[in-house]
């Protein structure tokens, strides 16, 4: 058992199985042969049996029979009364004795090949047989001549005993076929157990042999599929795990170590790209594959992909480490400019500021001239009133017109002072609307135009007073000059005319100093937007300031994050 074992351990399945297979072959021949043999060996010895002793027993009973009818007819011979009866009988017996004497040569012929036949009881029967031919051919003598008696004597003492011994001669030879039959029988039922004990043996040592042969491959292939098992479930259960339990040559131990082998180099795949990541998660990515690992297959794509990957994250790193140092710059940079911008804005709010107040000032100033110009529009109107009244009392006041004359000319002159006056406010208005549209970049210009404004609003005023003065020194001299009416006539005429042109004046100056009023409020309002503008520029910069903070913040954060990280060193093509 353990011989076999150990011969079919070395062998493949399929050498095995013909081995196994060829020897059941080898043995179903040899059974079959021994049964053939076995046949042929019964077979031969019934043949032997059925022509040796049983065909020799049969020809003896013939003989024995034959010799009965010898004997059967010579009696009738000797007894019968009639010649013709005698003949014939007689020629039965010859017929009989020469049927005996072809038998005795057959069976003197068999005796060469049939042991069971003695010779000398052969010998014997012949003995008997010749003392018996003797007496018998007396006999037939002694009948021819009708000598009954002598031929029955002789028939009685001389030839029945030597039938009889001859009959004795032939159970003898008989006997001893029986008996050989007998011991052929007894081989052959012996030779046939044999056969039957020995085709049992046969048959059980080929059931023995095949339940062995069959459990030795029954327990190889259980052996070989229980490893298969346990490798794939193992795989199944994502472990790469070798199973060295199956160490047979056959095609299941090709197939384990084959599978043991993948496995292995798997193992070896899966080990080192485990080592990568951790690598790789523990912040250094100056790593590479084992190039001691022979990746085959489809796994030098997977080996090229981790090389790709591993580049690909240097570089990525890489890059932002260079993005982070340029958002760094870049947020520094844009804190300095809006820490400029910033105090810019602060500047161009105080500089709105101050001109939003001097804009109040010159509108309240322009609102106070309008109110003086229409007082004086009023006063005009009176002194036109009094001069109505004056002309009247025109011939009392002609030596005072003179001077009212005078008086009057002096007035012209400032009315043309205030109508220049008038002229220069209404450019100063066309460029402080200038001015309004640059407001950013012009308040102190604007600041200028309207310090100008003020004087020539003041200059407006000290001639509106002395327009005035003139007026009630006019007036004096009206009183006075009652003695000159004829010339103040003429004097009021021109005083009435020239009031009436400076009650318009003064009309055109109200209207001009309400358009101005109305522009400086248009201007104050538009100062008003440029500092709400300026103010949420300063809230915008304010929010982009904390950005640039938070960012230049987080920039930080990023390079102390990649300073974690170790990077292979840049290589350059």
């Amino acid at each position: 058992m353990k011989w076999i074992k150990g011969k079919y351990e070395n062998y493949s399945m399929e050498k095995r199985n013909v081995i196994s297979f060829r020897f059941i072959i080898i043995m179903m021949i040899i059974f079959i042969l021994l049964s053939l043999s076995s046949l042929q060996i019964m077979g031969r010895l019934s043949g032997k049996i059925y022509s040796g002793p049983y065909l020799t027993n049969d020809i003896i009973w013939s003989m024995r029979a034959q010799l009965e009818a010898l004997d059967k007819y010579m009696s009738r011979a000797i007894i019968a009364k009639d010649k013709n009866m005698k003949d014939e009988n007689m020629h039965i017996a010859e017929e009989y004795l020469d049927k005996l004497r072809n038998s005795l040569a057959i069976i003197k012929e068999r005796s060469e090949k049939d042991e069971s036949i003695d010779i000398n009881l052969i010998h014997e029967f012949e003995e008997y047989m010749k003392v018996g031919g003797e007496g018998r051919k007396s006999i037939v003598e002694l009948l021819e001549k009708n000598q009954v008696e002598e031929a029955e004597k002789i028939f009685t003492e001389a030839y029945i005993p030597q039938v009889d011994n001859g009959r004795e001669v032939l159970i003898k030879i008989s006997d001893n076929a029986t008996a050989s039959v007998e011991h052929f029988l007894k081989t052959s039922d012996r030779i046939k157990w044999y056969n039957f004990i020995f085709t049992i043996a046969i048959g059980i040592i080929i059931i023995i042999f095949s339940i062995i042969i069959m459990k030795l491959i029954n327990s190889m292939l259980s052996k070989g599929i229980e490893s298969l098992r346990k490798i794939s479930s193992s795989l199944n259960e994502g472990r790469l795990e070798t199973d060295t339990s199956y160490v047979l040559q056959d095609e299941f131990g090709q197939v384990i170590c084959e599978m043991n082998e993948s496995i292995s180099f798997l193992k070896s795949y899966i080990d080192d790209e485990v080592n990568i990541l951790d690598t790789l998660a523990s912040g250094n990515l100056d790593v590479e594959l084992n190039k001691h690992i022979d990746y085959r297959g489809q796994f030098k794509e997977m080996q090229l992909s981790s090389g790709i990957i591993i580049d690909t994250l240097n570089n990525i790193f890489r890059n932002i480490g260079k993005s982070s140092k340029a958002i760094a710059n870049g947020s520094k940079s844009i804190h300095t400019t809006t820490q400029v911008i910033s105090e810019g804005a602060m500047e161009q709010a105080g500089a709105v500021e101050e001109l939003l107040a001097s804009f109040t000032e010159i509108s309240d100033q322009v609102q106070d001239n309008t109110k003086d110009i229409e007082k004086t529009e009023e006063y005009l109107k009176s002194v036109k009133i009094i001069v109505d009244e004056g002309n009247s009392k025109m011939n009392n006041l002609i030596n005072s017109m003179n001077d009212i004359n005078i008086s009057a000319k002096q007035i012209s002159q400032v009315t043309e002072t205030i109508n220049n006056i008038a002229s220069e406010v209404n450019l100063l208005a066309l460029n402080a609307a200038i001015e309004s549209a640059r407001a950013g970049e012009a308040g102190k210009g604007f600041a200028v135009v309207a310090e100008e404004i003020r004087k020539l609003a003041e200059d407006v005023k000290i001639a509106a007073g002395n327009t005035k003065g003139m007026i009630e020194q006019a007036i004096m001299k009206a009183s006075e000059g009652n003695v000159l009416a004829n010339e103040t006539a003429e004097s009021l005429a021109i005083i009435v005319e020239n009031v009436i042109k400076a009650v318009e004046i003064s009309r055109k100056v109200s209207e001009v100093s309400k358009g101005q009023s109305i522009a400086i409020s248009q201007m104050v309002e538009g100062v008003n937007q440029i500092s709400d503008v300026i103010e949420k520029n300063s809230l915008t910069l304010e929010e982009v300031t904390s950005s640039t903070n938070e960012l230049a913040r987080q920039t930080l954060i990023l390079d102390e994050e990649l300073a974690k990280y170790k990077l292979k060193k840049a290589t350059f093509i």
